[in-house]
């Protein structure tokens, strides 16, 4: 349109006119906003997703940080109570560090046993499952 010409005949003065299409400047103002915008949305898209993954390798990093606080924490109080079985568990999303007479209590809860302690040496955590059953 705007290589477009227009005609405008006056008939008083038997004249003809020709006049280049004139594009209204708000209206292209607008039109490269518009462009502008379209681009940004496209460009933080691409953020977002980039974005999105750091934050979920910050989240797992942040998981496993406390994993392995509360792991350490299990073997730590495993040291204090000579003889018997310290576990580190999350249950329903409460992390704990429990003695092996707590397991089926959490375990019927659904808990996740990340590792099992005696005397501050690791053990299997069915060692302090089955240490329970039989006693």
């Amino acid at each position: 349109m705007p290589n477009e010409k227009r005609l405008i005949t006056n008939p008083d003065e038997r004249q003809v006119y020709a006049f280049e299409e004139v594009r209204d400047a708000r209206l292209e103002s607008a039109d490269q906003l518009l462009e502008r915008a379209l681009m940004e949305e496209t460009s933080a898209g691409e953020d977002k997703k980039r974005f999105t993954k750091i934050y979920k390798t910050k989240e797992r990093q942040l998981h496993y940080a406390q994993v392995r606080k509360l792991i350490e924490a299990a073997r730590v109080k495993s040291l204090e109570t000579p003889g018997e079985y310290v576990l580190a568990a999350d249950s329903l999303d409460c992390p704990a560090v429990i003695q092996a007479s707590e397991y089926w209590d959490h375990a019927a809860n659904g808990a996740v046993f990340y590792a099992a302690f005696l005397d501050g040496a690791e053990v299997k955590v069915s060692d302090a499952r089955d240490v329970e059953a039989l006693g």
